[in-house]
């Protein structure tokens, strides 16, 4: 019945910006994406070229604010909303070391996970009328194939199997490993083995990997390939070992702030991953003369950095 022409400014002291919006099927509401501008340490004014995260905002139609939604699950800034009904909606995001859905109510307020296994969800589509979700699916151990999933239902259902062929060529292990560095900080990876390998290892060949962006998330996900050699290596005897450091997205915003900070650039990352190695080393897993390090993008200016700063070699 025409259009309507409303105006929502974000408030001027708050550092959100407006970055994307989705309505309701109906049309009764919409929700905002806010990113939240960066704010690193040292720095007297926030950065809106680089936000560092996300919070929703809910709107009726004729621009009242009704709710809001500001979670650590759901912070990071390359997630995405779905509204699926007036008062439901799904958020496509990256979370640690997986990029999963979750589903928030607004009337309870309660935020859920969907029962996606460890890995990636990627090219979600959202059909609000059939209640259900489309996607396509992969981790270190998977590779990619199509998913259903009605949104009442906990499991998922298996559209495809084009890569069974490969899936079953595909033999390698994934463990999560853990480490407390010297500065208190706490890191969470997965090494990935030939199916055959120990854990914990036991003085292997290993190449350590870094993500281009460097805000780019690193989860787990299907990679045969030079640029995202999960599966490559490993299927070729030589283990990777998957960290995500400062400077990521899906951990925080003081997380993705921390390689901004200060004079970290070039440095944070850099020195975390080289104490990861040497504990590694330190507990018989690798050696040094063991370790490659490779990447693309900012993952090659990561490589070539280590390379000339602590003497890891070439992968």
């Amino acid at each position: 019945h025409g259009v309507q022409h409303q105006e929502i400014h974000p408030e001027a002291d708050d550092n959100d910006l407006f970055c994307g919006v989705d309505w309701d099927p109906y049309g009764m509401m919409f929700v905002a994406q806010m990113w939240t501008a960066g704010t690193p340490e040292g720095r007297t004014y926030p950065t809106y070229t680089n936000p560092n995260g996300s919070n929703y905002r809910f709107y009726l139609s004729n621009g009242t604010l009704i709710g809001t939604l500001d979670r650590p699950e759901i912070e990071a800034r390359f997630g995405q909303p779905y509204m699926i009904s007036p008062f439901e909606m799904l958020i496509h995001t990256p979370h640690e070391l997986d990029f999963c859905v979750f589903r928030y109510n607004l009337l309870t307020q309660t935020l859920t996970r969907l029962s996606t296994p460890p890995g990636s969800v990627h090219q979600l589509k959202v059909s609000p009328r059939r209640r259900s979700i489309v996607y396509n699916f992969s981790s270190f151990q998977q590779p990619y194939e199509i998913y259903k999933q009605k949104l009442r239902q906990n499991e998922p259902t298996q559209l495809t199997h084009y890569n069974d062929d490969l899936r079953d060529l595909n033999q390698v292990r994934a463990d999560q490993v853990h480490f407390t560095l010297a500065s208190g900080a706490e890191r969470t990876g997965i090494l990935i083995q030939p199916a055959d390998g120990n854990f914990p290892p036991e003085n292997i060949p290993m190449v350590v990997w870094q993500h281009g962006g460097p805000t780019a998330p690193m989860t787990q996900q299907w990679g045969n390939t030079v640029e995202m050699p999960f599966n490559l290596f490993p299927n070729l005897g030589m283990a990777v070992l998957v960290v995500p450091l400062p400077g990521r997205d899906g951990f925080g915003r003081d997380f993705l702030d921390a390689l901004v900070d200060g004079t970290n650039f070039g440095q944070i990352d850099i020195n975390e991953q080289a104490e990861i190695i040497d504990q590694m080393a330190q507990l018989g897993y690798t050696s040094w003369e063991q370790t490659g390090v490779t990447g693309c993008s900012y993952g090659g200016y990561f490589a070539s950095q280590s390379v000339s700063s602590n003497n890891i070699g070439y992968a």
